[in-house]
């Protein structure tokens, strides 16, 4: 997993440390494998326990330990997203976070096909 530093700045302007954001390769495929097994979604939290979490918490949950600082540093849905543009060029729309698991289920899957025919 490639690694790229994002620099926080806090309400004054100044630099605080660099945060890490990783790339995931195969971020699609690797979401939708994890999301899509009995009991591991779970749409109305981020994450209900290791092993079962909503979209944005399987991403940063695949992330690891930079996943979980950005996910601390950042919030939830933007660690999310940050993950998300330095793994894929195919994005996630935002409300997907918000769905119900059904309908997020199914986008997951389009786009872990879409990622794979792209290779």
């Amino acid at each position: 997993m490639q690694q790229k530093k994002g620099v926080e700045k806090n309400n004054g302007g100044a630099d605080q440390k660099p945060f890490e954001i990783p790339k995931i390769e195969n971020i699609h495929s690797k979401v939708f494998a994890a999301a899509n097994v009995d009991g591991a979604l779970d749409m109305s939290t981020w994450h209900a326990c290791e092993t079962t979490h909503c979209w944005a918490g399987h991403i940063t949950h695949i992330a690891g330990e930079a996943g979980k600082v950005l996910e601390e540093r950042a919030g939830m849905p933007f660690a999310a997203q940050l993950i998300l543009r330095e793994s894929s060029p195919h994005k996630v729309r935002l409300h997907f976070f918000y769905e119900n698991g059904k309908n997020a289920l199914a986008e997951m899957e389009r786009l872990a096909e879409l990622e794979a025919t792209a290779q």
